[in-house]
């Protein structure tokens, strides 16, 4: 387990930060924040989108309520939440 602010996490939901119903508003966000949406290639990529060279894929992997990301663009989740107003996914 790992400290995550106030949350107490496991690796795996590190990883699964984005929760299902908040898909779109991310999709909205990331391209406010310049990114480019691209079409999925394969039946788990849920977002895939390209900026400066960089890819963000978010997996769907039908288990659960959450998406998963890469282990490397986790922060970019993270701004978003962080301008929702939540924590670990949960509002404070």
């Amino acid at each position: 387990m790992h400290m995550q602010g106030r949350c107490e996490v496991s690796v795996e939901h590190r990883r699964c930060l984005l929760h299902r119903k908040d898909a779109e508003a991310f999709r909205t966000w990331l391209a406010g924040e310049g990114w480019v949406l691209v079409a999925g290639h394969g039946i788990y990529d849920a977002i895939r989108a390209r900026k400066d060279g960089k890819w963000f894929i978010a997996y769907d992997r039908n288990r659960g309520d959450h998406l998963s990301v890469q282990a490397d663009m986790q922060n970019i989740v993270r701004q978003f939440l962080a301008t929702k107003g939540t924590v670990c996914g949960a509002k404070e």
